[in-house]
């Protein structure tokens, strides 16, 4: 079975848990490791790094070793 994916790390929608996950080709997120439900029980996970508004407005994220303006 031949199945294309990159890993990412994604968050719980209910109880914030950050867990490792797979994003298939058709954007199917795969939780690693576990049966696919958290440990809350829930089965629904927002994949961290892909938010726009998670950067400022000069469009960066505030990376490491960049001191504040």
């Amino acid at each position: 079975m031949d199945i294309e994916a990159r890993r990412a790390a994604a968050v719980c929608t209910q109880c914030h848990n950050v867990i490792a996950v797979r994003i298939l080709r058709d954007e199917t997120v795969q939780p690693i490791g576990i049966d696919g439900r958290c440990a809350c029980g829930n089965e629904t996970y927002r994949v961290l790094g892909t938010d726009p508004l998670a950067a400022d407005e000069d469009g960066d994220s505030g990376s490491p070793g960049r001191s504040p303006d």
